[in-house]
Parts: structure tokens; C-alpha cells; sequence
């Protein structure tokens, strides 16, 4: 039984013709099939089969026409044009009508890679290679108590926007214990996929944990730089943001080996909360 015209299996429209072409499976029928796939098609749902890998990989040489790329990627041109339309739809391939030398009359359709199509996540990004290569210029290019300082500036600036911005958004002035759990720990921590917990709360204090870090491959390579630097002046600019006398200490780190990152701010007075 045909798949009717324009209906969607797993998302997907099925091509003109009222069927998808022969070979060609749903991605939720191929999955339900057990069928082995590329470790990139099963991560992105827009590369959701080799055929369309394939067809990208030759767009690279350049572009091409549909009979053009049936013959190098060894599909029917149907088949082809059924994965052009989602890889259009997926903003990776656009249409072109360019003319080349010995076309005769319209110019045919050619298909290209788009210079903005993008995948959110692919290819993987490689920030922590970043970061090193980075970290290396600094610690190269500067003295000791250079890089020092720029790291803790850097962390500073960082941490005591941040607490500014959730007290803006929040609209609210003035931060107690509890209204930083609310809206910090809870809030802001948890969006960055942090996991914390409150080891201990007073009316003037607060003791937290965290045991995960946003920097802690970087961290275990460098804990000076990050941890005793980059990491303490982002400590260090969140209860400036906090109040002017809001007091930091660092109790625990993961990159120093311990177990779980332990912070506690301490504000000089009993802090009254409405909000």
C-alpha cells in the first residue's frame, strides 16, 4: 500500500509520487528494522541516512545536477531529488541556475552546499582545544603576575555581570541567602546544566556544592590558571555583585582533587528577604 501524496512518515513529507522512493525508509521504519547506520546520521536527525551523507560529501566537490549527483552517489535520480528536497528544507542545499560552458538554452537546475547552513552541535566543537591553545598564549605572552591578574579580571567581570543581569530580570534590588539559592543556584546554575546543592543556610551565609564543572578538563591540566585564578575571580565578582561587603571562600575543588567543588558567602549582617 502506497504511501498517500504529501502524507508525513516520522516527520518526514513523503516525496511526489505518493511513495518514497525504493530503498528508501522512513527514519523511525529504519531504526524499527534494527538497519546499521552511520554514527552521524543516528546523532543528527537531518543526516538521517547515508544516502544524504553521501550526497553532501559530493556537494562539496561543487555543485551539481540532479542526474549528476544520481550517477556519482550510485541512487535514482527520484531518490536523490526526495533527499535534496529535506536537505533544502534543513536550510544545507540550495538550488542554482547558473549557467556552465556548452549548456544549451534554460539553464538546468544545480544544487550547492549553502555557505550559512548549519547544524546546531555538528561538527563537534572543539572548545577545550580552544580554551588550551588559548590559556597558552596567555600564560606564553604575558609574566606570571600578568596572567594572573588577566585571569582574574577576566572571571570577575564574568561573575559580577551575571548576578546583575538575574537581579534585573528578576526585578528585584538586593540579595540575601535565600533569594540567591531561588534564583542563582536554581535558576542560572541549573540553565548552564550545573548540579548543585546547599550543604548549609543561615540568615547571613550560605554553603554550596557543586560536583560538576563547566571547566573541568581545563581545570585538571591547569588548576592554577583556572581554578586558582580564572574560576576564584568568578567567585569573586559574584558577591560583588551581591553587596559590596559579601565576603567569598572556597572550601572545596574538583580541580585540587577533591571530590566536589564547596563555596560559602557570607554577608556582614542578618539579610531580611521579601521576595
Amino acid at each position: 500500500m502506497q504511501t498517500p501524496r504529501g502524507a508525513r512518515v516520522s516527520g518526514r513529507r513523503a516525496p511526489e509520487g505518493g511513495a518514497f522512493p525504493a530503498g528508501h525508509q522512513a527514519v523511525g521504519a529504519r531504526e524499527e528494522a534494527g538497519a546499521e547506520r552511520n554514527p552521524l546520521a543516528e546523532a543528527f536527525q537531518t543526516l538521517g541516512s547515508d544516502a544524504r551523507l553521501r550526497i553532501l560529501k559530493e556537494l562539496l566537490r561543487g555543485e551539481c545536477a540532479i542526474a549528476e549527483l544520481a550517477a556519482a552517489v550510485g541512487l535514482q535520480p527520484v531518490t536523490v531529488r526526495y533527499h535534496l528536497n529535506v536537505l533544502i528544507g534543513d536550510g544545507l542545499v540550495e538550488k542554482t541556475t547558473s549557467h556552465r560552458e556548452g549548456d544549451v538554452g534554460r539553464p538546468p537546475i544545480r544544487y550547492r552546499l549553502r555557505r550559512e547552513g548549519i547544524i546546531r552541535g555538528f561538527p563537534p566543537r572543539q572548545y577545550a582545544m580552544l580554551a588550551e591553545m588559548l590559556l597558552g598564549i596567555i600564560g606564553g605572552s604575558l609574566d606570571r603576575g600578568g596572567w594572573e591578574r588577566a585571569l582574574r579580571e577576566a572571571g570577575k567581570a564574568v561573575g559580577q555581570q551575571l548576578v546583575e543581569t538575574l537581579e534585573r530580570e528578576a526585578g528585584f534590588s538586593g540579595w540575601g541567602p535565600r533569594r540567591f539559592v531561588r534564583h542563582y543556584l536554581e535558576n542560572a546554575m541549573a540553565r548552564m546544566g550545573l548540579l548543585t546543592v546547599v550543604a548549609n543556610i543561615g540568615e547571613d551565609f550560605v554553603q554550596y556544592r557543586s560536583i560538576s564543572c563547566p571547566f573541568l578538563e581545563l581545570a585538571l591540566s591547569y588548576p592554577e590558571m583556572i581554578c586558582d585564578h580564572l574560576d576564584a575571580g568568578f567567585h569573586e565578582g559574584v558577591a560583588a555583585g551581591l553587596g559590596s561587603d559579601v565576603k567569598h571562600e572556597r572550601l572545596a575543588c574538583l580541580g585540587h582533587g577533591d571530590s566536589f567543588c564547596e563555596q560559602r558567602l557570607k554577608w556582614p549582617k542578618v539579610v531580611e528577604e521579601k521576595g
